[in-house]
């Protein structure tokens, strides 16, 4: 690895594009970094086309999405083009995804943020209908502006924390809540605490069970887990996860843990492609989603 002093000086001299590029492949592996920027060129040009003829309130995204963008906030849009073309990773989440949920009527958006999941899912038949669980005001503002352009989604929106019961846990504020104890933080950052629910006790107060669940919670994804283990081992829901070991790890948590917890619930796992992968797939220190079934 280089000194400290040396990658400055590379930084300062290489073009800003190349310097770029190096990191991404660290990051992602030499190998998974161009398969993705090869992606990104062809969901780009993929998304140009299919919004080409569509008018300045609309987009449409992959797997049939086609929603109403809440007008005046430019970043709401850029916000679902992630799921369009800027991470190819997050495309092949939102296929895979809607792939999975053929058949599915009832999903639980565990974090979710401004509803794209659920948007996705309610939109695509009528008769399905979804829960999204998302503890961040500014982002539970955004879903309902969502909600507002598309009445024909039916979606019911919940402002509590999801994961163990009757937890406090303590939350850094930002573009996502995020379970923050033993994350590295700055000065500047701002925290709040809530009380948790669980899946289990929520399912105890009558609230519509799932067939399908979404849980995208910013390392906070073994607890939401655990606080579902009658339901998990009784129903057997899908579940469409995406893991970030980072904070998982920071925490004392392994990734490889929730795999065997899972497995021990009956589950086998798949990757968004629906190929089938094993417990080592969770060995892997960058974000990724998987499915179990």
């Amino acid at each position: 690895m280089l000194p400290m002093k040396a990658k400055e000086i590379a930084k300062a001299i290489l073009p800003r594009k190349l310097v770029q590029f190096i990191q991404c492949c660290r990051y992602r592996g030499a190998l998974a970094h161009i398969r993705y920027s090869f992606k990104f060129r062809r969901y780009r040009e993929r998304f140009a086309r299919a919004n080409a003829a569509a008018p300045a309130w609309a987009i449409v995204l992959p797997a049939g999405c086609n929603l109403r963008v809440p007008p005046g906030n430019p970043a709401t849009r850029e916000a679902l083009e992630f799921f369009g073309w800027r991470d190819p990773d997050a495309v092949d989440e939102s296929i895979g995804f809607m792939k999975a949920a053929a058949g599915k009527k009832v999903l639980w958006d565990i974090g979710a943020l401004h509803g794209f999941f659920s948007l996705a899912f309610t939109l695509a038949r009528e008769e399905r209908r979804a829960l999204a669980f998302e503890p961040n005001p500014d982002s539970r503002a955004i879903l309902k502006e969502f909600l507002d352009c598309n009445p024909g989604a039916k979606v019911e929106v919940f402002d509590c924390a999801i994961g163990l019961p009757a937890e406090v846990v303590t939350f850094q504020k930002g573009f996502h809540f995020i379970a923050a104890a033993g994350l590295e933080t700055r000065p500047t950052d701002e925290f709040v605490q809530l009380e948790t629910a669980s899946i289990d006790q929520l399912i105890e107060r009558n609230f519509e069970p799932p067939d399908i669940v979404k849980i995208d919670v910013e390392g906070h994804e073994f607890e939401v887990l655990r606080g579902a283990e009658k339901f998990l081992r009784s129903h057997k829901p899908l579940l469409s996860l995406e893991v970030h070991p980072g904070p998982l790890l920071h925490r004392g948590v392994s990734p490889v843990a929730i795999a065997a917890y899972l497995e021990e619930a009956g589950y086998v796992f798949r990757d968004m492609r629906h190929r089938p992968v094993s417990r080592k797939f969770f060995k892997r220190i960058d974000t990724f989603r998987v499915l179990a079934v």
